[in-house]
């Protein structure tokens, strides 16, 4: 008896969210990979602890127990007479309801035509292709298991299912592998529904993402690996192009960012933008070079890596540009146009492109085409238009100009 009680607990901890969740100043979720995510959950009453700060982060879970969390998620009630035909699920079980609205809902598949084995531990695969189902995603080209380390060892029946939520950017895997066959933990489960909830995508395997005509729109973008490109999206947040990326590839087709594009990886062969509207393009990395191309238009730039080598090309415009890295070259073609450019770093422009007013703050700056007004700080030297200036105060003080 004591054993059972027991037991009943631990199931209790997650399957049953605290009425009103409160976090421990010291829990096992502190400092944990996926505690940003667990903590959003908790507070929304969908994943609890015990109320003493335990929440198993990396325990595995049970197949009642991911149910149970899909369907307080999805807000599913209704429940199927079909459960009468699984001989291993009872009516006493605290999980019956559960798994008769798991099968209502669509989503469950039995391990049998009479087993749905509720209390053993469920894979990783089995939770992805419940995810696939849960979202309606397109079967379609399953070639991104090849570019996995362990794709291979993805079950035949979940093939389909797996590379779905790949392509879908549901999954990212860690080191390069999917792990399809190990048990998924309490935090990778959070973290895989939590993508489908808050529409948050991730791409971390080599290859081309996004419809081939129409628009995708998703609230949040991570490209964690080289040679990704990235088509026809709408960001309704930020996309950053993540450290993983190190020194390779990533682009950008047809992709809208309503926040901003965060540059954090990338080498010097490496970011491209084509036809794409970004409201926000910071870069914080060094010796990158970024090209924008077709059209794209940034409504803020902040440059902020040194050594970065930034082509604008194609009809592209920046209304505001601020460079704050040191030896930042800006190449610009014919039909290219900059409303403002703030150089508070050394910067060279290079081009026929247009510029409306150019603040200059640093030494050093260059500007092949001669901006339509130049405001340059006092002292500071620089060269416009193959001219050497020099900023001097106004007479009674104030900001600098130009002799």
């Amino acid at each position: 008896m004591k054993k059972k009680t027991l037991s009943l607990i631990l199931v209790l901890c997650l399957v049953l969210p605290l009425a009103t969740p409160v976090m421990a100043a010291a829990d096992d979720i502190t400092g944990h990979w996926a505690e940003d995510t667990m903590r959003v959950w908790a507070s929304l009453g969908l994943f609890g602890g015990d109320g003493n700060g335990v929440y198993r982060p990396d325990a595995s879970i049970t197949r009642a127990e991911f149910f149970t969390l899909v369907n307080r998620w999805k807000g599913f009630t209704a429940q199927s007479d079909r459960i009468r035909q699984y001989t291993d699920v009872s009516p006493d079980k605290w999980y019956y309801g559960d798994i008769a609205v798991a099968l209502e809902a669509g989503y469950l598949a039995g391990t049998s035509d009479s087993t749905i084995s509720p209390e053993a531990p469920i894979t990783r695969e089995q939770a992805m292709a419940i995810v696939a189902r849960i979202g309606g995603l397109a079967i379609g080209d399953a070639s991104v298991l090849a570019k996995a380390a362990d794709g291979n060892t993805v079950s035949d029946w979940a093939a389909d299912a797996v590379a779905a939520v790949i392509n879908e950017g549901l999954v990212a895997g860690s080191d390069g592998k999917i792990n399809p066959l190990a048990n998924i933990t309490r935090a990778e489960t959070v973290v895989l529904l939590d993508r489908v909830r808050a529409d948050v995508r991730t791409f971390a395997f080599a290859g081309t993402y996004g419809p081939s005509s129409g628009t995708k729109t998703v609230s949040s973008v991570s490209i964690n690996a080289p040679g990704i490109v990235l088509q026809n999206m709408t960001v309704k947040g930020d996309l950053t192009i993540a450290k993983a990326v190190g020194e390779g590839e990533a682009t950008l087709n047809h992709v809208a960012v309503q926040g901003r594009l965060n540059v954090l990886g990338g080498g010097l062969n490496s970011i491209y933008l084509n036809d794409c509207t970004i409201r926000e393009l910071i870069i914080e990395k060094d010796r990158v070079r970024v090209v924008l191309d077709n059209g794209s238009t940034i409504s803020f730039a902040r440059l902020g890596g040194s050594n970065d080598i930034i082509e604008l090309n194609g009809n592209t415009t920046i209304e505001t540009l601020t460079a704050t890295g040191n030896d930042t070259v800006i190449r610009t073609g014919a039909d290219v146009s900059i409303g403002t450019a703030n150089l508070n770093g050394k910067t060279t422009i290079t081009g026929e492109g247009t510029i409306t007013t150019a603040n200059i703050n640093a030494n050093g700056c260059s500007i092949e085409n001669k901006p339509a007004t130049t405001n340059i700080a006092s002292g500071v030297t620089g060269t416009v238009g193959g001219q050497s200036v020099t900023g001097a105060a106004p007479p009674g003080g104030g900001g600098g100009g130009v002799r």
